[in-house]
């Protein structure tokens, strides 16, 4: 019965997730924060106004980045990829900016290929699924390979794949996909240190390892997220190093590992390198003052959320009132895994624990603001000055989540002394009731803190502890080993009600009919903008949150991304001052919603159409349609997306740059970032049409009587090239943040052409 059950139980796994994803599998219910869609922003309130006079309701305010950033990213990158482009450049959001050197549209990540399956909406949530299926099911390979029994691997699957960080980040679609090949990498490269621990090179064995660490390594890197690789990358190089100090072979397997790290590179350059020169070109680097950012680090008091996940509520309840943003400092693994982690790290004595416990140490002090986490920020150390620190907390909970499971086997085997339980139950008691206490107390004091919701929250996992507690203190006196496997087996299942419960109360799965539906307005820009090249503004918060309008190919000048241009940013902070200030910080913190729209900087920009709640009293504005509460009124002074002026002048200071294009007269003069006097001059104003405008590229058909200088407002980037014919010429820096080019006299074909290298 004992071999059965060791057998099958792996099973529990597979019907977990099952479980939890019923609503997609059952109901067709999508894993996607559609409801924040229609539930939040006009015009889809609009839209289904007759029908929710008070709105939609939607279960999650905080998850609204899959629906605003990554979902929208992916399609459109796939979209590219199934029409043979490669998805190099984004021109819906912010005039312009790279796509693939967005890391989060992650084109080439390999799992990719369930995206290719329509409709979309299903295979995006088949992707979602692919997370936590994949994460347990390489956690579980991971720790088999470490000698675990069947019973201590699925409890380290399950806290590992439905964790606290591993649930709040499941709908963004490539922070877990980014972190679940982790276990994947370790059992690769532990197998092959082993392969050669004591004896000469398998080639037959160590090859097909190798290759599934290389694509297990890639495979995180092209998932999408740059922080969650980091420290994938530090563990795998701290195991791979504490994990080498037996091997007879060091050197030949450094030179391996060597060189699987150079076809690592290899494979991925097109991606890093793209993402690079995004980086450099950024204002991500200038804009936060990190340290004074209020929850940038995660607060003392929230290490509680890894014993009581909602002790300051939670925002799918609506009643969060802890600092900043809960799934941040969310490191949840379950009260009976976090209970038997704290076991192993006190009381085995092995030297994998230790390495474990170590990292587990190290992160919270990385994730914890004080003296020692505040150093890179400190000195402004490159990527990680500007990485949200709390993060860290992946690194927590796959050293919980391990620890756990070395835990279960301790138990198992029985070695664990009556006096050490009894310390462990009493020391975990005594924090709990020390937080009680200081509940009540922050209550007396404070009558912001919602004591009520604390000490409710506090119950369950309160009983699960009891719980837990009785089952570790009655399997130290059972002495057969059935009787020991159920008891365990009864603490595996704790703890999947546990996690499930909290991954249900979290998780939104929403109607399929609520993912981007098409109402009055969005046809209509859809519409014109397939005959018509224009950018669209939005003046209120409201209406069509940034990025929105990219899922409906209109181009737009706002955007959300934690990545920007500086020269964009330097444009549009000018724009909004109404002067030549382009000092930081710019205030805009991810999110550009320009809203100065009486600025002629507007009409060079090509915004056509503004979207508003309030009637704009402007004669350069007319009013072109409502729907609901959302106007829509036209720019008739707009500029078009390409024209000839007659004037240049050149400027090689960024100040000076911009307050010449606010005093001059935008469409007719131009001014070029450069100490190059050949650019100045009067030119001639020739014709020109837009032959083709693609993601890629854009062909312009021009015929002028003497030399002209034509001048394109997409944002310039060190990426792009322009030919004259089949000549390639300087595209000058114009206006301050889009792309100038000096056009020889006579008829011509003017390329401008996005390259990946």
């Amino acid at each position: 019965m004992k071999k059965i059950l060791n057998k099958y139980f792996p099973l529990l796994f597979f019907l977990v997730v099952l479980v939890f994803y019923s609503p997609f599998l059952l109901r067709g219910l999508l894993p996607i924060p559609a409801d924040t869609i229609v539930g939040l922003y006009h015009p889809f309130r609009d839209f289904y106004m007759t029908d929710s006079p008070r709105g939609i309701p939607f279960k999650n305010f905080l998850i609204t980045d899959p629906v605003r950033q990554i979902f929208i990213w992916k399609d459109l990158s796939l979209d590219n990829l199934l029409n043979l482009n490669l998805p190099l450049w984004n021109p819906y959001e912010m005039a312009g900016k790279p796509l693939l050197g967005n890391m989060q549209s992650s084109p080439f990540y390999p799992l990719n290929i369930i995206l290719f399956i329509k409709p979309f909406s299903i295979s995006w949530s088949v992707f979602i699924l692919a997370q936590t299926f994949l994460a347990g099911v390489f956690m579980y390979v991971y720790l088999k390979s470490l000698k675990l029994t069947s019973y201590s691997s699925v409890l380290g699957a399950l806290a590992f794949s439905f964790s606290g960080f591993s649930i709040a980040w499941l709908e963004w679609g490539n922070i877990v996909h980014a972190g679940l090949w982790l276990p994947l990498i370790l059992f690769s490269a532990g197998t092959i240190i082993n392969e050669f621990k004591n004896k000469k090179i398998n080639l037959k064995k160590s090859l097909p390892l190798g290759a599934v660490f290389i694509f297990s390594l890639s495979s995180s890197f092209l998932a999408g997220n740059l922080q969650v690789f980091f420290y994938i990358t530090l563990i795998t190089f701290l195991n791979i190093l504490f994990r080498l100090k037996d091997s007879k072979y060091k050197l030949k397997t450094i030179v391996f590992f060597i060189v699987s790290l150079l076809f690592f590179l290899a494979i991925t350059f097109i991606q890093w390198y793209q993402t690079a020169i995004f980086i450099l070109n950024s204002a991500r680097d200038i804009d936060r003052s990190y340290l004074l950012i209020e929850g940038w680090f995660m607060p003392v008091q929230n290490l509680i959320q890894f014993f009581a996940p909602d002790y300051f509520g939670n925002p799918a309840t609506g009643n969060y009132w802890g600092v900043w943003n809960y799934g941040e400092f969310i490191g949840y693994i379950g009260v009976a895994p976090l209970l038997i982690a704290l076991i192993a790290v006190l009381f085995i004595r092995r030297k994998i624990i230790y390495f474990y416990t170590l990292l587990l140490i190290f992160s919270i002090i990385m994730m914890v603001g004080n003296p020692i986490s505040e150093l890179p920020f400190k000195f402004s150390i490159p990527f990680i000055s500007t990485a949200q620190p709390s993060r860290i907390i992946f690194i927590t909970v796959f050293a919980l989540s391990t620890l756990a499971a070395f835990g279960i086997d301790y138990l198992i085997l029985g070695k664990i002394k009556l006096r050490n339980i009894i310390i462990v139950l009493a020391s975990f008691l005594t924090v709990v009731l020390l937080i009680v206490l200081l509940t009540i107390g922050n209550f007396l004091t404070n009558n912001s803190v919602d004591s009520n919701t604390s000490l409710r929250n506090l119950v369950l996992p309160g009983v699960l502890f009891i719980f837990t507690s009785i089952i570790i203190l009655l399997n130290r006196f059972v002495k057969k080993d059935f009787i020991k496997s159920i008891l365990i087996i009864v603490i595996v299942l704790i703890s999947a009600f546990d996690l499930l419960r909290f991954a249900n109360k979290f998780t939104p799965f929403t109607n399929p009919a609520y993912l981007f539906p098409n109402t009055k307005i969005t046809d209509f820009l859809s519409n014109t903008s397939k005959n018509e090249l224009y950018r669209v503004a939005v003046l209120n918060d409201e209406i069509l949150a940034p990025n929105f309008l990219t899922y409906y190919k209109v181009q737009s000048i706002s955007g959300y991304d934690p990545l920007y241009l500086r020269n964009y940013a330097e444009f549009i902070a000018a724009m909004e001052r109404g002067s030549a200030d382009i000092l930081p910080p710019f205030g805009f913190n991810r999110i550009i919603t320009p809203k100065n729209y009486n600025s002629d900087l507007f009409n060079l920009l090509n915004v056509k159409y503004v979207l508003s709640f309030q009637d704009i009293s402007s004669d350069r504005y007319s009013f072109v349609m409502k729907e609901g509460q959302t106007m829509i009124f036209e720019n008739k002074d707009v500029l078009p997306r390409a024209f000839f002026v007659e004037d240049v002048s050149a400027e090689n200071n960024n100040q000076k740059h911009m307050d010449k294009v606010l005093s001059g007269n935008m469409g007719i003069n131009a001014v070029v970032f450069s100490n190059d006097d050949k650019v100045i001059g009067k030119y001639n104003v020739g014709k020109l049409k837009i032959n083709t405008y693609d993601d890629n590229k854009i062909e312009i058909l021009t015929s002028n009587k003497g030399k002209g200088f034509l001048v394109l407002t997409d944002v310039n980037y060190p990426l792009w090239d322009a030919y004259v014919d089949s000549y390639k010429v300087e595209i000058y820096r114009t206006d301050y943040s889009f792309r100038g080019i000096i056009v020889p006299e006579g008829s011509h074909t003017v390329t401008f052409r996005m390259r990946a290298i």
